[in-house]
């Protein structure tokens, strides 16, 4: 199976390396003004979701992140 659509099971480094990276963008959100322009709000917080999902992508397709596979 091509690795890019293959399902990556974390090892527990990996796990908290995947929490270490929602908190970094949570923090992130936390700091955007509360007032302004909704639409403008919107899609910031859509495009940090998306950042942190291929981030913990990227993460999770690191080998040494990942479970050993057991026959």
């Amino acid at each position: 199976m091509d690795p890019l659509f293959a399902t990556h099971l974390l090892n527990d480094f990996g796990i908290t390396q995947a929490r270490q990276i929602s908190a970094a963008f949570e923090a992130l959100l936390k700091t955007f003004p509360l007032q302004g322009d909704p639409r403008c709000l919107a899609l910031a917080r859509t495009n940090l979701e998306t950042a942190c999902f291929y981030a913990k992508k990227a993460m999770a397709m690191v080998p040494e992140n990942q479970k050993k596979e057991t026959p």
